[in-house]
């Protein structure tokens, strides 16, 4: 029973195959590092088993299915460097054992979901170099576990006007944080 596909660092092009999304003993999926297109596919729920995503650095676009809320086991999520667009799916704040989620450098947009808090076991969060915008939401402060969160230059400059990026005011909820470094 194959429950570890490591396949990073290669040449690998084209489309990620829907057949491997039938592979639903996997624990750990690492694509990073390929020149893979085109989208993720809505038939990663299947995989739920999963406890470690890598799918960095490739040349994939589109949106982050909404379907990754259904992987309850997933611990690391590792989407940064792709070309990937539309909102953070709500669905990603079902994945309470989530310990890390690196989504710097994409195109994102929008705000961060309002029930991000729902992620307790959060200890890094990269979402840097995004096109975020809006304030943080409350629930972020109850992210008693967080180490990182990294989350500067989310202005979209092809904004008509230049989106300022995240804004708001920052809670004094930030004092209950006391895992956070600086």
């Amino acid at each position: 029973t194959l429950n570890d596909l490591q396949l990073h660092n290669n040449e690998f092009t084209g489309h990620i195959p829907e057949e491997l999304y039938e592979l639903t003993l996997l624990q750990n999926l690492i694509l990073s590092w390929n020149d893979f297109t085109g989208t993720i596919s809505r038939k990663l729920g299947m995989l739920e088993n999963l406890k470690g995503l890598h799918l960095f650095d490739t040349m994939m676009d589109g949106s982050i299915p909404s379907e990754l809320g259904q992987l309850k086991f997933l611990n690391f999520l590792r989407t940064h460097n792709n070309a990937f667009t539309g909102t953070i799916p709500t669905d990603i704040t079902k994945l309470t054992g989530l310990r890390e989620w690196w989504n710097h450098q994409t195109l994102v947009t929008g705000a961060i979901p309002f029930h991000i808090g729902n992620l307790i076991e959060l200890e890094l969060l990269y979402l840097n170099e995004c096109r975020l915008s809006g304030p943080l939401p409350p629930s972020f402060y109850n992210l008693t576990r967080l180490q990182q969160f990294y989350a500067w230059d989310n202005r979209n400059i092809f904004d008509e006007p230049i989106s300022t990026g995240l804004n708001g005011t920052i809670s004094s909820d930030i004092g209950n944080m006391k895992a956070l470094r600086m």
